[in-house]
């Protein structure tokens, strides 16, 4: 048997459970609710969704952990199982009638064990995301994540492609076997799934302990006496310090798994038919599939273009009510057009410029996707060297250093410069310069997720070497801003602790008055 046929038919596998558990016994109570409220629930989560930086698919992942975190807050333990579904129903983010009633005991016995795990009292103690509550918190919400929606494709998908590529990896540096084959798998879960650390903080545990989805009170008792140094082992294991390099020689092979994945979650029994017929039948298929993921990379290409584009008008209107008004315009009374509609159009413009700009997949990259996807199913491949890091003198290193500092303020100083003979004051340009390094990030993001179903080679060249050498220190302090503002974010603040908990509130008030007055007219 080939090498690489034993992971995917635990993908096939994975792909018939999943749908088998999708589909629902008609004889099994489900639980139903009035939607009547539901709009504008649905309203607020998109809402929310587009100033946060989650990737679109953890999104529900997100909400659950949002929620928790506020009832819990708000010591509100009662029937938490039961509330959670019901507004995760009401968000859309599970359907109406499909959820077995008897999910909520056994999300029940969930929350118990977590609870039994760091104590009640401890897990009111939520709001803080870098505390040891906080951080249990973010386990427990993957855990009711992939206990409601049984993620089985992918943790097939990211074990094919850890099988798969761990054959084919040599690495220079030392590392232990054990400590190889975890940073691989992490970085296969990053990679295919752009899965965030909360969620692989999860799966580690899972690793350390393989009986935690039952775990029993001694079970319990060994995890929670050893939860501080298991979080700094999780930390560590997350945080390793050839992280970088495994995530960059994993993403140069994500398109092979992705395309070959769907193609088998569409018709598994069809796909693995073609597949040991060794026909051009498989062959068409992955053709087509490849076509289907590049019109849907389009189309996600310019949701996430529409989402940033959201964010930064809500940020730059917010930015001009709170500071360019009470600075430029009462302190200094100065008052010039020309900075106002730049500061206003061009980072919205210029991140749908360079989006937009992003290069598409071809027929010959189709044709590179299907010979990888055949040397993954056939279990040979080119060897993947993942070289040490260089060991530079301290001296080229300070004049390294120094170089880019100088690239740095060369970048920077050329803008302020062009920016003052625009009549821009201090406040303008440093607005200015805060949107284009954001700009310039997401446009970077925007580009890389969409371009990871290209696997022809780049096109070089000294215009476009100059060009990453000039913008270099723009996405350097773009991805510096989004890491630090990322933790401060006033918005999701403001939604999360000031708007949310009085709006969702209102909404059950309002959707049991609508009940009340249902009731009332069918007496009459």
């Amino acid at each position: 048997m080939n090498h690489g046929i034993e992971p995917i038919q635990e993908l096939l596998r994975a792909a018939i459970a999943q749908k088998r558990s999708q589909a629902t016994d008609p004889s099994e109570p489900k639980v139903a609710i009035p939607t009547r409220t539901a709009a504008a629930s649905f309203v607020y989560e998109r809402m929310r969704a587009a100033v946060d930086y989650k990737e679109e698919h953890l999104i529900r992942r997100n909400a659950i952990e949002r929620i928790l975190r506020r009832m819990l807050s708000q010591a509100a333990r009662e029937s938490i199982a039961e509330n959670l579904v019901h507004e995760l129903i009401h968000a859309r983010y599970l359907p109406n009638n499909a959820v077995p009633q008897r999910k909520i005991g056994e999300l029940e016995r969930i929350f118990e064990k977590y609870v039994a795990l760091l104590g009640f009292a401890q897990l009111l103690d939520v709001t803080d995301r870098n505390s040891l509550p906080g951080f249990v918190l973010g386990i427990l919400a993957t855990e009711v994540d992939e206990f409601l929606v049984p993620p089985h494709v992918m943790h097939a998908s990211i074990n094919a492609m850890y099988e798969v590529m761990d054959k084919r990896m040599h690495i220079e540096s030392e590392i232990a076997p054990e400590e190889r084959a975890k940073q691989i798998y992490l970085a296969a879960s990053r990679t295919l799934y752009k899965n965030d650390d909360d969620t692989l903080a999860f799966h580690l545990l899972m690793l350390y302990y393989p009986r935690w989805h039952h775990a029993d009170g001694s079970l319990i008792r060994e995890v929670g006496a050893n939860l501080g140094p298991l979080r700094k082992k999780i930390n560590a294991d997350l945080e390793h310090p050839l992280k970088e390099k495994f995530i960059a020689t994993l993403r140069k092979h994500v398109a092979y798994f992705a395309i070959l994945r769907d193609s088998i979650v569409a018709d598994p029994n069809g796909a693995w038919h073609d597949l040991q017929l060794g026909t051009q039948a498989f062959e068409q298929r992955i053709r087509e599939r490849c076509e289907q993921n590049y019109k849907a990379s389009r189309s996600a290409l310019h949701r996430a273009i529409r989402r940033s584009i959201v964010y930064l008008v809500i940020t730059k209107f917010l930015l001009f009510l709170v500071l360019e008004i009470p600075v430029d315009y009462v302190l200094l009374s100065h008052f010039a057009a020309v900075p106002i509609a730049i500061n206003l159009l061009f980072p919205p413009s210029l991140l749908a410029i360079i989006a937009l700009s992003t290069r598409l997949p071809d027929e010959k990259n189709t044709d590179l996707i299907i010979k990888g996807i055949n040397a993954v199913t056939h279990g040979h491949g080119e060897l993947l060297q993942v070289a040490k890091s260089k060991r530079r003198s301290v001296m080229l290193s300070i004049i390294f250093v120094a170089l880019y500092g100088f690239l740095f303020a060369l970048s920077f100083g050329a803008l302020i410069w062009i920016l003052q003979l625009l009549e821009f004051t201090a406040v303008s340009i440093l607005i200015f310069l805060f949107f284009l390094s954001l700009v310039s990030l997401f446009a970077y993001r925007i580009r890389l997720a969409n371009q990871e179903l290209i696997v022809t080679p780049p096109k070089r060249g000294i215009f476009r070497a100059l060009w990453s050498f000039f913008t270099l220190p723009v996405l350097h302090a773009g991805k510096w801003m989004s890491m630090r503002f990322a933790n401060i974010n006033v918005f999701i603040f403001a939604l999360d602790f000031v708007i949310e908990a009085p709006f969702k509130a209102f909404i059950k008030v309002i959707e049991e008055w609508m009940n009340y007055v249902y009731e009332k007219k069918e007496e009459i």
